[in-house]
This record gives C-alpha cells, sequence and structure tokens, in this order.
C-alpha cells in the first residue's frame, strides 16, 4: 500500500508504528494475513486504508469483527478525520453507530436510497421528534409495523 501511494520509508515507518500500535498489531506484524483472525484481518484492511491519511475514507461495514477496543479507536480516529477536514462514507447497518458519528446519512433499502439527510431532517420527515436512526430506518422502511406483529408474536 504505501509503495503505491508513494510514501517515504520515514513517513510509512511512524504511521504504521502508531496505527500498528493503536490497533494492537504489533505481535502479528510478521504473520501472514491468511493466517489472522477476522477481527484481526479487519484491522489490517484499516490501517492500510488510513497509511496514506487520505481526504477521503470510503469503508464498507469497518467495525465488523473488530473488538470493543479497537471499534472504539476506529470510531474516534472517523471523528477526528472528519474535524480535521476529511471525509467519510461508510456503510454500516448499526444504526445506533451512523446516528453518533455520522452528520448526514442515507438510508438504503433493496437497493435503492429511501431517505437522506441529518437525522433531525429524517425525523422531521416521518414526524417523530425524538425518534432514533433504528425507528426512522423501520418508518422510512416501512418495516415498523411488521416489526412490532413479530414482536407481539414473540411475546404471546
Amino acid at each position: 500500500v504505501a509503495s503505491i501511494r508513494r510514501l517515504d520509508k520515514n513517513t510509512v515507518n511512524t504511521r504504521l508504528e502508531k496505527l500498528v500500535s493503536a490497533f494492537q498489531l504489533g505481535e502479528y506484524f510478521d504473520t501472514p494475513i491468511a493466517a489472522l483472525s477476522k477481527g484481526n484481518k479487519q484491522k489490517v484492511a484499516i490501517v492500510a486504508a488510513l497509511l496514506h491519511e487520505p481526504q477521503l475514507l470510503i469503508l464498507d461495514e469497518p467495525l465488523i469483527g473488530l473488538d470493543a477496543f479497537s471499534s472504539k479507536i476506529l470510531k474516534e480516529l472517523i471523528i477526528f478525520h472528519a474535524k480535521k477536514g476529511g471525509a467519510v462514507v461508510f456503510s454500516t447497518h448499526i444504526m445506533e453507530v451512523a446516528e453518533r458519528l455520522c452528520t448526514r446519512v442515507g438510508i438504503i433499502h433493496r437497493g435503492r436510497m429511501v431517505g437522506e439527510g441529518t437525522v433531525e431532517g429524517l425525523r422531521k420527515i416521518v414526524k417523530s421528534a425524538e425518534g432514533s436512526l433504528e425507528e426512522i430506518f423501520l418508518k422510512v422502511t416501512e418495516q415498523e409495523t411488521g416489526v412490532q406483529e413479530i414482536i407481539r408474536a414473540l411475546e404471546a
């Protein structure tokens, strides 16, 4: 990754040292990627994505497989990246994470964008002053009633 991005060796070593330490990958540094656990493979992919300090981060389900420690580190890095002026586009099925980290969200259902904007703006659209992003998602995708029916059936 570093050679593709034409990063100089000192820059690579400095950044790599910080990221490997942050994601607790030091003991696996010489381990082939194929031999790593799913979580550690995910950490390696994240380190590779962050190594060249891109202006735009595109992350697909970046928290999958991460332990709580690494998940927290990544979320804080996403916030820091945005505060520095970078942009982050990521997909997640964890609505609480999207609600906490995103200034704008897009709701995709069955391959179509069915809602887009700030969480506050989406609350207004669905007429729910305090609804969570999960509740907004269920309303926008017209799944709220189905969820309630299933819960009632399971509780019976």
